[in-house]
C-alpha cells in the first residue's frame, strides 16, 4: 500500500500548510493508486487534493476531484471537513 504512506506524507505537509508539497504527494498517490488498481486510499487522496487545490484557488480542479468522492464523505483534518464544505469554498 504505497499510496497509504504517500497519503500520510501529504497529510503531514497539508497540516504544515506546505500546499505545493502536499499537492505533489497527493498527485503521486493518485497516479500510483490508479496504476496499481489499489482503491484503498483513492477517495481520501482525491478529497485531500481537492482541499489543497481549493486553498490554492484552483477551484475548478477541486470540483473535478470531488466528483470522485461520495457526497456524505467527512474527514477530520484536524477539524471536521466534508465534501460539502469544500464545494462551498469553491463557490466563494
Amino acid at each position: 500500500m504505497i499510496s497509504g504512506s504517500i497519503d500520510d506524507r501529504g497529510d503531514y505537509e497539508l497540516s504544515r500548510d506546505n500546499l505545493h508539497a502536499a499537492l505533489a504527494d497527493f498527485d503521486q498517490g493518485i497516479v500510483l493508486s490508479e496504476q496499481t488498481h489499489d482503491e484503498y486510499c483513492l477517495e481520501d487522496l482525491y478529497f485531500f487534493r481537492a482541499e489543497v487545490l481549493v486553498r490554492l484557488g484552483r477551484k475548478a480542479e477541486a470540483r473535478a476531484d470531488l466528483a470522485h468522492v461520495r457526497d456524505d464523505f467527512v474527514e477530520w483534518m484536524p477539524k471536521r471537513r466534508s465534501k460539502a464544505d469544500i464545494l462551498a469554498d469553491c463557490e466563494r
